[in-house]
């Protein structure tokens, strides 16, 4: 590794993963384990016409609550 860069590590939540987002409590304890964890980031993918990613209800959810977990 090239001096002084560091590792990140990231975690995405599976593209059908739905745990999480049941709630907003659920979504920030989700993000604060992964921030506890040593996770530099975590990632989730937008809502699909599929029903996949985020649920829509949920996305407005996901940036406030990576903002003030540092994820």
């Amino acid at each position: 590794m090239a001096p002084g860069k560091q590792i990140r590590r990231t975690a995405q939540v599976a593209l059908d993963g739905t745990r999480p987002f049941h709630d907003r409590d659920t979504y920030r304890r989700f993000a604060e384990d992964a921030a506890a964890a040593g996770l530099d980031g975590l990632t989730v993918r937008g809502p699909r016409p599929d029903g996949r990613g985020v649920p829509a209800a949920a996305f407005d959810t996901v940036v406030p609550t990576h903002a003030a977990c540092g994820t």
